[in-house]
């Protein structure tokens, strides 16, 4: 099944706030922050408008997916540009039908064209390696806080390697939530209740809990 897929446009921008508030409830901690997260992305320089794009059911948005740049300081000392992908969201009614992926391939076309060289996200492994994503340790690839961890995937965008890639991923810094101003954006939706036990949380605390230490 296909759907139409653009660039947002400045009309779409509440609706999208909907949609990934909708795809993200409960998934992984109750409620979610991830709409107030695509808020401080577009606030940023890094932010990246042409990769910021939406799937469309007719005229109504039904997946949603944004972009920002950001750096790897490799063990070499160098700062190398990269992507970070996300969050990316479907609206629960739509999930399972391919949208994802529809957003990833034409971002992915989009980056190569931009001459972006690699793409990076924290998600599911089980759900990104369908997409051909890989472990980001297979690049000698850690978080900040040097550890390996499975949720980190890569997309390289070109030929790229260990040697030169191996290093800390730094997220931007507009990823970091400030839970009392995320609760106070969270407060123009309609309310919505909290649940506690699900099998996403559970998996999610799982992958949490495969951080494993770079022995460099």
């Amino acid at each position: 099944m296909t759907f139409k897929i653009r660039t947002i446009e400045e009309k779409d921008i509440m609706e999208t706030y909907e949609v990934i508030r909708n795809a993200f409830w409960d998934v992984y901690t109750p409620g979610c922050d991830e709409h107030y997260m695509v808020q401080q992305i577009r606030k940023v320089p890094e932010y990246i408008p042409e990769l910021e794009l939406v799937a469309l059911d007719k005229d109504k948005i039904v997946g949603h997916v944004i972009f920002v740049k950001t750096v790897i300081l490799t063990d070499q000392g160098k700062e190398l540009e990269v992507i970070s992908l996300g969050p990316i969201g479907v609206l629960p009614g739509y999930q399972r039908l391919g949208i994802g992926g529809q957003l990833i391939k034409t971002a992915i076309k989009r980056a190569q064209a931009a001459k972006f060289r690699t793409i990076l996200l924290y998600g599911d492994p089980e759900i990104y390696r369908r997409k051909g994503f890989v472990p980001a340790e297979t690049y000698g690839i850690r978080t900040a806080d040097n550890v390996y961890m499975p949720a980190c995937q890569i997309y390289p965008l070109e030929n790229i390697t260990k040697e030169e890639f191996a290093g800390k991923y730094f997220e931007h810094p507009c990823y970091q939530i400030d839970e009392q101003a995320a609760q106070e954006f969270d407060r123009q939706f309609s309310p919505r209740i909290s649940r506690t036990g699900l099998a996403s949380q559970r998996r999610f605390n799982k992958l949490i809990q495969e951080i494993r230490p770079f022995k460099g």
